[in-house]
């Protein structure tokens, strides 16, 4: 019994440890724990077969590390770059003694022509400031605008028709005269300017019974302010005058005349003037003046006379005229101009009519002074 058991037992060993080899392992993706000898081999494989192992490269490496030699193969590119840049620089040493011999003859020839063309002056374009801009002018010489100062003169004949149904007032003068106007530029748009005008022997009647004439002055006086805008800086441009002034009219007879008095007339004008030129050489002049409220005042003389104690004026004055110009500094001119004046009293005249015998009430007058004038400008 005892010697029985003893085989079973070692039978019962080698089952139960045999069994643990084989289904100990459970993942298919590993090899075997315990394996016989006879299997092992010089590659890693696993034991389902499916699968093989890639070869370790920790071989090549090694091989790198110790400086096994590597292959390089030439490139066709590299090479074809060094020969063309090669080529390119002996093409260069060739040709530079020929591009050095052209450069210092052509420099020799550029300095030759330089210091023989002489250089022209550098004249300054001449400019005049103008309400803090600068104009410029096409020709200085010949452009009016380059004028500081302008002088003129002129002869003139005057026609004054007095047309009133009081007789003190409805009178015709005429005669010669003689014209001044003066011109000062601050800038070429803005300027002052004066001018006075005077008939030298017009006369005027004294009665309505005979023909008895006496001496009767017509003088005018204006001062002002003007401004004038030129379309552009061509000596052939157009401008436009703009003026604020103060005029002043006086019919001046003898002290001593008892059927005549004095007569003033006061007051603020607006002038418009245009200047359209035709040519470089004449030009067009339109003017026009407008005074629309004046004072007006009769003196007395050996006569005490009032048409009026209250009066209502206004005037108005149109022109026309031609510029013939020299130069700048010299033009020839003549002018045709009309101006009416409008003067309506209140009230009853001081003195009767010695027509109607009455004094009249609400006297109207309208003067009619056509005016011709010829002369000339000057201009610095």
């Amino acid at each position: 019994m005892k010697y029985a058991l003893f085989p079973m037992t070692i039978f019962v060993f080698i089952q139960l440890f045999g069994a643990s080899s084989v289904f100990a392992q459970m993942d298919p993706s590993s090899s075997l724990l315990v394996r016989p000898y006879e299997e092992e081999s010089e590659e890693p494989s696993l034991d389902s077969g499916r699968y093989t192992v890639r070869k370790n490269s920790s071989s090549s490496q090694e091989q790198k590390r110790k400086g096994a030699p590597s292959v390089q193969r030439p490139s066709n590119r590299e090479e074809l770059e060094r020969s063309i840049e090669e080529k390119i620089s002996r093409e260069q040493e060739r040709l530079a003694p020929a591009k050095k011999a052209e450069s210092s003859s052509g420099s020799g020839k550029k300095e030759d022509a330089a210091a023989s063309s002489p250089v022209p002056p550098i004249t300054p374009l001449p400019e005049k400031v103008a309400s803090e801009k600068k104009l410029y002018l096409e020709t200085e010489s010949q452009d009016v605008r380059w004028n500081l100062v302008e002088l003129s003169a002129a002869a003139n004949y005057m026609y004054v028709n007095s047309a009133s149904s009081y007789w003190y007032r409805n009178y015709y003068s005429s005669g010669p005269g003689v014209s001044v106007d003066a011109s000062v530029w601050i800038t070429p748009d803005w300027g002052i300017g004066v001018s006075y005008l005077t008939t030298l022997s017009a006369d005027i009647g004294t009665s309505p019974e005979t023909s008895r004439r006496v001496l009767a002055d017509h003088r005018y006086t204006d001062v002002g302010l003007k401004y004038r805008y030129f379309s552009s800086a061509s000596q052939m441009a157009s401008s436009v005058e703009y003026g604020l002034k103060f005029s002043e009219y006086q019919m001046i007879v003898p002290k001593s005349e008892t059927s005549r008095t004095r007569l003033i007339e006061r007051g603020p004008g607006l002038v418009i003037r245009a200047r359209v030129p035709a040519t470089l050489d004449r030009a067009w002049i339109l003017n026009m003046e407008m005074l629309p409220r004046m004072n007006v005042k009769e003196e007395s003389t050996a006569l005490s006379l009032s048409s009026g104690p209250a009066s209502t004026a206004y005037g108005l004055k149109i022109g026309l005229g031609h510029e013939f110009v020299i130069d700048r500094r010299h033009q020839v001119f003549w002018s045709l101009s009309h101006r009416v004046d409008k003067t309506v009293y209140e009230g009853n005249a001081s003195a009767v009519d010695p027509l109607t015998g009455t004094a009249p009430s609400g006297v109207s007058v309208q003067m009619g002074v056509s005016l011709f004038e010829f002369g000339c400008r000057w201009g610095d």
